[in-house]
This record gives structure tokens, sequence and C-alpha cells, in this order.
């Protein structure tokens, strides 16, 4: 507790600063009175959420269209050709036909996604069947004995990366 005078008067006024209060101003706007700045303010809040928003919608569109042939790009044939590459210890020259194997398969994987619907099946599985005998051919027989142990999952990686 701190005492102090006042004045002229030898009165003696206790402070407790614990019972200390402020006064606040509480303004309310009504709905008609927002300032300019306000309301400028939350229009650009406003236009930043939809384009935001638009932008974030095309670029999952733009993806799905891009992979919506069922096509590898080059990035995914690179992931899947160094899978193989270490699972079976191809060569440079076997990793460099086995990358242009993926990349004919997956050109003319585009071309049967675009074709009539009628035969689709059976010759997306004849083309997978042609390119995987492409790379036993090139595959010494010890790489031959471990293809055929991983080539199940490895041609579901392939078709994974396909969808993705």
């Amino acid at each position: 507790m701190v005492q102090y005078s006042r004045g002229n008067d030898n009165e003696t006024l206790t402070f407790n600063p614990i019972h200390l209060s402020f006064v606040r101003k509480t303004v309310l706007n009504k709905p008609g009175e927002l300032n300019m700045k306000d309301d400028v303010h939350s229009k650009f809040q406003l236009y930043f959420f939809i384009t935001l928003l638009s932008l974030l919608l095309l670029s999952f569109s733009g993806r799905a269209q891009i992979n919506a042939g069922g096509s590898l790009d080059n990035v995914e044939i690179t992931l899947v050709v160094t899978k193989l590459q270490n699972k079976v210890l191809l060569n440079d020259s076997q990793v460099t036909f086995v990358k242009q194997l993926l990349q004919k398969y997956s050109v003319d994987l585009a071309k049967f996604h675009n074709s009539a619907p009628s035969s689709k099946n059976s010759t997306k599985q004849n083309l997978l069947n042609d390119t995987n005998q492409q790379i036993v051919s090139v595959l010494d027989s010890r790489q031959k004995m471990k293809f055929d142990i991983i080539e199940n999952e490895w041609w579901a990686l392939v078709k994974h990366e396909e969808k993705d």
C-alpha cells in the first residue's frame, strides 16, 4: 500500500494497486459505417483466397490430364529403371536400353489409351509382354534369374507409376 498527500490538505490518501481499473472505450460499427480501408482490405483477402484456390484446383486438374493417358515421364522411368538396376545389377548399356524400351512402351501405351476401347486390354497386355521379352533378351543368365524373382513386383511398380 502506498500513501501520498494531496495539495494543501494534510489528508493521507491510500493507494492500493490491486484495485486499479482502466476505463476502456468500445466502439461498435454499424453495418453501414465501415471505413474504406477495412472494405478494401477484406476485398483483397477475398480475391487473394479465390485466386489461390483457383490455382490450386487448376494444378490438380492439370496434373491429372498429364497422366490421364497412363504414360510414364522421364523421372518415373528413371526411378523404375534405377530400382531394376539395383536389384538385377544392370550395366550402363543395359540401363540405357531399358530406359529406351520404357519410353517406347510409354508412348505406345498413350496411343492405346487414345484409341478405340474395343481391344485395349489385349493390346496393352501384348505391349507389356513384348517389352518384357525385350528386357529379358538383354540380360545374362544370372540377371535373368534375379529378374524372374522380382518381375511381377517390378512391373507392378511400373504400372503404379503409370497411374500416378
